[in-house]
């Protein structure tokens, strides 16, 4: 974990949460990163809807089957949190796809869903990245100018990781 980022406190069932000191996004968008479904799209499966906190015996399986001990879900929509045009966050995905496959780990499909069904925000395109350690899942998603990133260790745990 990046020098710049901490522990938040949790207790009882709170999922694991890291944080900036004096983070700059709103205090209530962590709640609804919380509450995120993160979903994988793995060729001849089913997708897998990961949550934040919650251990993941299916990702535990993808690891085993692309060699790798840890996971990032990353996006480039919705810059800083902002609700944009279509064609921008294509644009901005094409980026970070090209990103990825530079620094050359097994990459599959992902989006990022809203846990909420009342909610107006919509599902944003991700990618998943295997094999990729916490501190460079961190650069690229602030590359992008992302508010979060989800991040999963050797444990499949994901957690949300709160970058600026």
């Amino acid at each position: 974990m990046s020098e710049s980022a901490t522990k938040l406190p949790h207790s009882g069932n709170n999922p694991r949460t890291t944080a900036p000191d004096n983070s700059l996004v709103p205090p209530q968008t962590p709640a609804t990163y919380l509450d995120a479904r993160c979903c994988i799209e793995a060729p001849g499966r089913p997708v897998l809807a990961l949550r934040i906190g919650l251990p993941s015996p299916e990702l535990s399986a993808l690891y085993r089957e692309h060699c790798a001990a840890s996971m990032a879900l990353l996006t480039a929509c919705s810059p800083l949190g902002a609700v944009v045009a279509n064609e921008q966050n294509e644009r901005a995905m094409e980026l970070l796809r090209a990103d990825v496959q530079a620094l050359g780990p097994v990459a599959l499909p992902g989006t990022g869903r809203d846990g909420n069904p009342a909610s107006q925000w919509p599902s944003e395109a991700s990618i998943v990245v295997f094999g990729i350690d916490s501190d460079w899942a961190a650069e690229l998603g602030r590359r992008h100018q992302q508010n979060a990133i989800v991040w999963a260790g050797a444990t499949a745990l994901p957690e949300l990781v709160m970058l600026r």
